[in-house]
C-alpha cells in the first residue's frame, strides 16, 4: 500500500484560524461521516445524557436506536454543503470517532481543521497521516 495524499476544496472550506470553545453554555459537538468505520456507538456512549453537551451527528446510515431516549444527541440525515459548512463552523468541537481502519476520517477532519474548529478524533484511519 502506498500513501495517496488527499485534499479538500479550499473555495468551500476556506482556511480559518483555530478558535477556542466558548466558556459559557452547553458545549456543541458536531460529527459527520458516512463511512462504515465510524464508531457512532462509542461517541453516543461518551456523551449521552450530559446536560452540558449537545451532539449533532450527520450520517445517513446511523441506526436511530443508538440515540433512542437520548435528549442531547441528534441525528441529521441530510444537509446541503452550506448547511454542512455552517454546522462545522458553529460547533465548539468536531468529532471524528472511528474504529481501526487504514483510510477514513480524513475528509471530515481536514474540513473541520480548515474552518478552525478543534477536533476530537481517534488515532486511526487517515487522520494520523495528516495530524500529529
Amino acid at each position: 500500500l502506498g500513501f495517496a495524499p488527499f485534499g479538500i476544496n479550499q473555495a468551500t472550506f476556506q482556511l480559518t484560524s483555530p478558535r477556542a470553545a466558548p466558556a459559557e453554555g452547553p458545549l456543541h459537538i458536531f460529527a459527520g461521516g458516512n463511512d462504515r468505520t465510524r464508531d457512532w456507538r462509542t461517541l453516543v456512549e461518551a456523551f449521552a445524557g450530559q446536560d452540558d453537551i449537545e451532539v449533532d451527528i450527520y450520517c445517513g446510515w446511523m441506526p436511530a436506536e443508538l440515540v433512542k431516549g437520548v435528549d442531547n444527541i441528534r441525528i441529521i440525515r441530510s444537509m446541503t454543503i452550506n448547511e454542512f459548512v455552517t454546522a462545522i463552523r458553529s460547533a465548539d468541537i468536531a468529532a471524528v470517532p472511528m474504529r481501526t481502519n487504514l483510510f477514513s476520517g480524513i475528509t471530515f477532519a481536514l474540513n473541520s481543521a480548515s474552518l478552525g474548529t478543534p477536533i476530537l478524533c481517534s488515532r486511526t484511519g487517515g487522520v494520523p497521516s495528516y495530524f500529529a
